[in-house]
C-alpha cells in the first residue's frame, strides 16, 4: 500500500481553511492529520504528529507567523499559502525554509499536487522568489479567471518558458507535456485549455490592459495571439524585469 503523506493544514481564514482541508482529508494518498487556525496548535500537533507537509499561511491572528514557519521547517516541508504574495514577503517565507508559496486564492487540485511533490526526494526547493507572483500578476491583469481549469497551465507553461526560454521553440513536444505531466493530465487537454483561457481574456479583459501586454497583437485584423505567442510575450517581459533586477 502506498504510503500517505501526513499533512498539516494552518489557515487563520475560516472559509479558505474548511474548503482546503475537505479537499485535502478526500484526497488519495494524502492524510490530513490536523487542521488548525491557531499558531499554538499547530505546536502541539507538529509535536504528536509529526508530519511530512506543513501548508500553512503566514498571517495568523495573535501569532509569529514567519517564526512558526521556521520552527515547522525543521521537520516537515513547508508549503506557505497567502494573499500577500509580495517580493518580500516571499523572500522572507524562502529564508525561514519554506519549500513552496502559493498565492491565494488557492486551487485544491494543485495544492495536492505540489503536496505531493514536497515528499519526493528529487523536486527542488521554492522556485525564484518573484517568479510565481510575477506571472500570477500578470495574467490576472489580462484577465484570466483563477476558477478556470486553463489558468493553472497558463501559469505553469509560462513559468517554465521563464526557467528556458528555448522551450517555447518546441511547444507540443516540450512544453505541453511538461506541464500534462505535472498537472497528470494529456497534452491536448492542456492546449485545448491553454486556448480557452487565452480567448476568454481577449473576450472579457480590459482592451487597455490587453493592448500594454501584447501590443499590435490587439487589433480585429491579428485575431488573438497563438498560445505560444501568449506564452511567449509574458515570459520576454518577465525575463527582462528580471535581467533589470539583476536575477538572470
Amino acid at each position: 500500500m502506498e504510503k500517505q503523506v501526513k499533512v498539516v493544514l494552518v489557515d487563520g481564514n475560516e472559509e479558505s481553511r474548511l474548503l482546503l482541508g475537505e479537499y485535502l482529508r478526500n484526497s488519495e494518498g494524502v492524510s490530513l492529520c490536523g487542521c488548525t487556525g491557531e499558531g499554538e496548535q499547530l505546536m502541539q500537533i507538529l509535536e504528536k504528529e509529526k508530519p511530512d507537509v506543513v501548508v500553512m499561511d503566514v498571517i495568523l491572528s495573535g501569532a509569529d507567523g514567519m517564526s512558526l514557519l521556521r520552527h515547522a521547517a525543521k521537520s516537515a516541508k513547508v508549503i506557505v499559502i497567502s494573499a500577500f504574495c509580495s517580493d518580500r514577503v516571499i523572500g522572507d517565507a524562502q529564508q525561514m525554509g519554506a519549500w513552496y508559496f502559493m498565492s491565494k486564492p488557492i486551487n485544491p487540485e494543485m495544492l495536492v499536487n505540489h503536496v505531493r511533490r514536497a515528499v519526493q526526494p528529487e523536486e527542488p526547493a521554492l522556485r525564484m522568489p518573484s517568479l510565481e507572483s510575477a506571472v500570477t500578476a500578470i495574467i490576472h491583469d489580462v484577465g484570466v479567471p483563477a476558477h478556470i481549469k486553463g489558468y493553472q497551465y497558463v501559469r505553469e507553461a509560462i513559468i517554465l518558458a521563464v526557467e528556458d526560454i528555448d522551450i517555447i521553440n518546441a511547444v507540443t513536444k516540450a512544453l505541453y507535456p511538461a506541464v500534462a505531466k505535472h498537472f497528470g493530465t494529456t497534452p491536448s487537454r492542456v492546449e485545448r485549455a491553454i486556448r480557452h483561457a487565452i480567448e476568454v481574456a481577449w473576450d472579457r479583459g480590459d482592451l487597455e490592459t490587453l493592448q500594454h501586454y501584447f501590443g499590435y497583437t490587439v487589433n480585429s485584423a491579428k485575431g488573438k495571439p497563438t498560445n505560444s505567442e501568449f506564452i511567449a510575450m509574458i515570459a520576454d517581459r518577465i525575463r527582462l524585469q528580471q535581467r533589470k533586477a539583476g536575477v538572470v
